[in-house]
């Protein structure tokens, strides 16, 4: 009996023992499973990570180089079109598209007010703003038409080398400017660059007209003014000139003005209308942010470095010589059937920063 008992006894512990022996085995084996899973997960994770940032490396490697192939097809091509120079870009359109280097690359050619010939082009990109002042360059950025990552090039066009064939400085108040006319059309320029203002300019492009001047040279003011285009009348059309402020300039700040300005007065504002609201406006916020009006140091303290939202563009006033650096325009004298008169057509349009000489100095580079 005692016998069958310790036998039975060594049994249970015999099955006592196994059982724990499994268990353990069991909880090594999971231990491992559980080890070897976090390993590969890791393992993939990392393959993941260095996979993108491979993929990114690639990406930007890639289109660092086919940017560089961009511009240069693009040196290539206004190269080959110097000798061209002066032809009618329409003309020379179709040809360009022959030298496409892939059948979804878009060649445009523009001339300096930014005026295409082919797909519209927007002068105030970059490469562009760049090609017009006379340096090759490029930009990667995504098509809005189809959120796609293109890449863009542009390239200056130097024609022959332009003469200047003389220059005159006319009085202030001149009123017979015969004299000039005739020089002008006896020196068969091409093109006059007009540095008038006001009743001076009117009386000019009067006279000029009559003259039958602004049919053989083409006019480029300094500045082109709504007041001389409603004086003048159509035979302004063509003039091209800069401007400070366009009343056609589209930002929704600037169509409510021109809405309640016209509303008001019962015609457009002008240039000196736009920048005199922009001027006061500004001044009213600096003066509110101050809190006063007679201190007027805490007032010049508060302008300098300060921003602004003008009707065409941002402003920014700068402390180091108030001057404001605000938008600028190229603009040209047009017919618009929903105007009674000729209107600023913006051509190109560049930032401040562009078009304000660095602080007082005359470097606008």
């Amino acid at each position: 009996m005692e016998n069958e008992e310790t036998a039975e006894g060594h049994e249970r512990a015999h099955e006592v023992g196994e059982s724990n022996g499994n268990a353990k085995l069991n909880m090594r084996r999971s231990l491992r499973w559980k080890l070897t899973s976090s390993y590969l997960f890791l393992v993939i994770v990392v393959l993941l990570v260095v996979t993108a940032y491979v993929a990114r490396a690639l990406e930007r490697s890639y289109m660092n180089t086919y940017a560089y192939v961009v511009a240069t097809q693009a040196k290539v091509i206004s190269l080959m079109l110097r000798e061209y120079a002066g032809r009618d870009l329409i003309s020379l359109q179709p040809m360009v598209q022959e030298l496409r280097w892939r059948k979804e690359a878009t060649i445009t050619l523009a001339d300096a007010t930014g005026k295409s010939a082919g797909p519209a082009l927007d002068p105030s990109f970059p490469e562009v703003q760049k090609a017009f002042a006379g340096t090759e360059s490029q930009a990667v950025r995504t098509d809005p038409r189809t959120g796609e990552r293109r890449v863009y090039a542009a390239a200056p066009i130097f024609g022959p080398k332009k003469e200047v064939v003389g220059s005159d400085y006319p009085p202030v108040g001149t009123k017979d400017f015969a004299s000039y006319i005739a020089k002008i059309r006896q020196s068969k320029a091409e093109g006059v660059y007009l540095v008038l203002a006001g009743q001076d300019a009117t009386i000019y492009l009067k006279q000029a007209h009559q003259f039958g001047l602004m049919r053989e040279t083409k006019l480029v003011m300094e500045i082109l003014e709504l007041e001389n285009m409603k004086a003048v009348g159509d035979a302004m059309a063509g003039t091209i000139g800069s401007s400070r402020y366009p009343f056609t300039v589209d930002t929704p700040r600037n169509r409510d003005f021109v809405k309640r300005f016209h509303a008001m007065h019962g015609v457009y504002p002008d240039m000196f209308d736009g920048e005199t609201y922009e001027g006061l406006e500004w001044l009213t916020q600096v003066i509110t942010k101050v809190g006063t009006a007679d201190d007027v140091e805490k007032v010049i303290e508060a302008w300098e470095d300060s921003r602004y939202e003008g009707l065409e563009g941002p402003f920014f006033m700068r402390k180091c010589d108030h001057q404001a650096e605000q938008p600028g325009f190229m603009v040209e004298a047009a017919k618009d059937p929903n105007y009674p008169h000729l209107i600023p057509k913006i051509l190109a349009t560049y930032p401040g920063d562009r078009v304000t000489p660095k602080c007082r100095t005359e470097d606008f580079a």
